[in-house]
């Protein structure tokens, strides 16, 4: 029985860990919100003004074609405006 309770408990954690590990596609800054704040850091490191993390790059990329631009700050300003529900 305590064998069965001690795996249980390892696969929460690693459960855990996971689910904190996960981002949200869209928030770039991480605040835990899409809004134009993450238009914003799209907008400038497709300026070449900064340079996003590789947790940023990922989060950023909402059309999946591997590159962060313009297109994903489109599609995230009209996220944060509630003109598309998904990317």
């Amino acid at each position: 029985e305590d064998a069965v309770q001690e795996e249980v408990n390892e696969a929460v954690e690693t459960l855990t860990q996971k689910i904190t590990q996960a981002r949200l596609i869209g928030d770039v800054n991480g605040d835990g919100e899409i809004n134009t704040g993450d238009t914003t850091a799209v907008l400038r490191a497709s300026a070449e003004i900064v340079v996003l993390s590789e947790y940023e790059a990922g989060s950023a990329d909402v059309n999946g074609d591997g590159q962060v631009n313009t297109d994903d700050a489109a599609l995230i300003l009209q996220y944060a405006a509630e003109r598309i529900a998904e990317f």
